[in-house]
């Protein structure tokens, strides 16, 4: 009896914990693209009855990170365990681009054969044309035989040449597409890994149901970056500001119509606060070994633990927009943003970059015009954005448009305390700028052992245009780094004078067809004999 009854406890455990596992297939419902990485979502339907399940979702990115793992589903169970695995046994299908590049090479590499057997075939039968093998030298030939067997070869001769000719630049053709259809078949490929992971789930249902389950995990293999248009019809108009997000992904598997969100959030930053260590004092003396291993191990631990770098967004009130238009559906948290797209998406894995729109805005701005002769003689058209903070911008390329033409590429840095954006729109032929220095006021002196030298400058400015300007001219005057030699201003014409930079600035308004001219002059004074190096 008590063996009987041992041998029930042990089947029964086995019937309890061995029962049968089910691979549940998914498909990828959204994801969230990180600036670095990306949470992806998939969900599978699967039907339960009564009791315990053990669940495999099959095929998923075998870059997912395990710990990152998150599980939800609507119905009555009970989670008994959850674990992750690789399965090298079952690859990732190829997607459509992989497969098209396959058998292109196969067919390319099938012409090559038959081009091949093609050109022996033509080799042979230029042999076979041999003029020793036409004629029997113990026969005689009249002189019009000979003449005839002559032309004969010279014709097929020519014409198998020829023919050889053909294959061979066909050849060479088909190489070059087998080469450049094999390089991008090896660079999609890598990105295209070939094992793949499983997510393993202990389930015990309440009952006979259909489960939804979703699972979510990140990756590493994708990310997003702004990039904006910037669009002025003229200055009398808001500027009309675009905000895209470039989206790429290497996944190794295509996202086809999925639910798309980009954030602001980078989850591979260490969120964890620094620490400060104490900071002592004392009188050097040589470390011994050990002592400075310890150091470098402490120095270590707290420069990891440094790398946290969590932005502070303050609250922005969204009246400072003139008019904005979301394309996408915002919402922040303490430390990011995330901006949802409303409508499906598709993206195939390791092939370029999609772009989304995320909102079209109108900014309030105010234009004006900026020089700085001693560098360049071009007047430079500037939008001053000072209504831009609640677009929540990120540093990014921006491609500019003016009055419908395209005219370059500009920067845009907000991480800034400066309540103003100002973007360069590209330079304005219609403003001529002249800088000259001005011979007749420079001068030499001696003072005993002092050499005494006055330098005089003179800027022109002539605006062309049908209406008036505002402009700003920068320039500048040296600023000494050696107390034996002083520079001081004799006469800057009511410039804005920074005397630790030496920047000077002027803003003035030039009214259409007239020229403003400034002149500024400065001395300088150092020992004689010296030579100045500036």
């Amino acid at each position: 009896m008590t063996t009987l009854l041992i041998a029930y406890t042990i089947l029964s455990g086995i019937l309890l914990n061995n029962f049968t596992a089910t691979e549940v297939s998914t498909e990828i419902k959204e994801a969230t693209i990180y600036r670095n990485g990306a949470l992806i979502t998939r969900t599978a339907s699967v039907s339960l009855v009564d009791g315990k399940h053990k669940l495999i979702f099959n095929n998923l990115s075998p870059s997912l990170r395990p710990a990152t793992i998150q599980l939800g589903g609507t119905g009555r169970y009970t989670l008994l365990s959850l674990s992750h695995d690789y399965n090298y046994l079952q690859e990732v299908e190829d997607n459509e681009t992989i497969s098209a590049l396959r058998q292109r090479k196969i067919v390319l590499e099938e012409k090559l054969k038959r081009i091949q057997a093609n050109i022996e075939v033509e080799k042979k039968r230029e042999r076979f044309l041999d003029p020793n093998r036409l004629i029997n030298a113990e026969e005689k030939y009249t002189t019009a035989e000979l003449e005839s067997f002559l032309e004969f070869y010279s014709a097929q001769s020519i014409k198998i040449q020829n023919r050889i000719l053909d294959l061979n630049t066909e050849r060479t053709d088909a190489n070059e597409e087998l080469k450049k259809v094999t390089q991008q078949l090896n660079e999609l490929s890598r990105s295209f890994s070939k094992n793949t992971s499983e997510i393993i789930i202990e389930v015990e249902s309440n009952g006979d149901q259909n489960v939804e389950f979703s699972i979510s995990y990140l990756i590493a293999e994708a990310g997003w970056y702004p990039t904006y248009d910037i669009r002025v019809d003229n200055t009398d108009k808001p500027v009309d500001l675009i905000y895209k997000a470039s989206i790429y992904q290497n996944s190794g598997y295509d996202w086809n119509d999925i639910e798309l969100s980009v954030s602001s959030a980078n989850p591979n930053e260490n969120a964890t606060k620094p620490e400060l260590a104490p900071w002592y004092v004392d009188f050097y003396k040589m470390p011994s070994p050990v002592l400075m291993q310890e150091a470098k191990r402490v120095r270590s631990a707290y420069a990891e633990a440094g790398m946290a770098d969590l932005a502070e967004d303050s609250e922005l009130d969204e009246i400072n927009v003139y008019k904005k238009v979301s394309i996408a559906e915002f919402s922040r948290n303490t430390t990011s943003f995330t901006y949802k797209i409303n409508r499906p998406y598709s993206i195939e894995s390791g092939k370029g970059e999609a772009t989304a729109i995320v909102s079209t805005n109108q900014i309030k701005a105010d234009f004006s015009f900026t020089t700085v002769p001693s560098q360049s003689k071009n007047a430079y058209l500037i939008a001053d954005l000072s209504e831009w903070g609640y677009l929540n911008l990120l540093s990014g390329s921006a491609n500019l448009y003016f009055e419908n033409t395209f005219i370059g590429r500009s920067y845009i840095s907000p991480f800034s305390t400066d309540d103003t954006l100002n973007i360069s729109l590209g330079t304005d032929k219609s403003i001529i700028v002249d800088r000259k220095s001005i011979k007749d006021f420079e001068e030499r002196r001696f003072f005993g052992s002092k050499t005494r030298e006055t330098k005089t400058f003179e800027i022109a400015i002539r605006n062309t245009k049908s209406e008036s300007i505002k402009i700003e001219i920068q320039d500048q005057i040296p600023v000494s780094v050696d107390e034996g030699i002083k520079i001081s201003p004799v006469s800057l014409q009511g410039a804005i004078y920074d005397k630790e930079t030496g920047f000077l600035r002027w803003n003035r308004i030039i009214e259409a067809g007239s020229t403003e001219t400034i002149r500024f002059s400065y001395t300088i004074e150092y020992p004689k004999g010296k030579k100045l190096n500036f």
